[in-house]
């Protein structure tokens, strides 16, 4: 079952956290899910651009964006740009999630400002770690944006 599949939760305002995962890499998701379950954390997955700007501009409560860098030959870079010209969203951590550590080069990580963190999916555990601090630091009100860090 792809994850977009899962049957809806009735009540994900119930949720602690709520996440917007937006890529195609199942056996990534299912670790972050294992991880961050139900009912402390909400992971909505999306594995289409088009259909995450609907999200994005729509009113769902997100604290968290987890974007693979790219999704069905789409630039998750762009989606980010894209997310921070929606007013609601500008505040929102964005996570970029590499296939691995050369994916983008230090130099243009550090010019992207939209990004919150950079995080290379071969090392799981690091990436569900930053999600979690980020996730921890929003709710104390405070959202961690680092923009323009090159951290993974």
């Amino acid at each position: 079952m792809l994850p977009h599949e899962y049957p809806p939760i009735i009540d994900s305002e119930k949720a602690r956290y709520r996440l917007l995962y937006v890529g195609e890499d199942q056996e990534f998701f299912r670790a972050v899910r294992a991880i961050l379950k139900w009912p402390e954390y909400h992971i909505v997955s999306c594995p289409h651009v088009g259909t995450a700007i609907l999200f994005l501009e729509g009113n769902p409560r997100y604290e968290l964006l987890v974007f693979e860098v790219e999704v069905r030959g789409k630039s998750g870079l762009k989606l980010a740009r894209q997310t921070r010209s929606i007013e609601h969203r500008l505040r929102v951590p964005i996570v970029i999630v590499l296939p691995d550590e050369s994916a983008v080069d230090i130099g243009e990580r550090r010019r992207q400002r939209d990004v919150n963190k950079w995080v290379c999916k071969e090392a799981v555990s690091t990436c569900i770690e930053t999600i979690m601090m980020l996730l921890a630091s929003t709710r104390r009100g405070n959202p961690a944006l680092v923009s323009g860090t090159a951290s993974s």
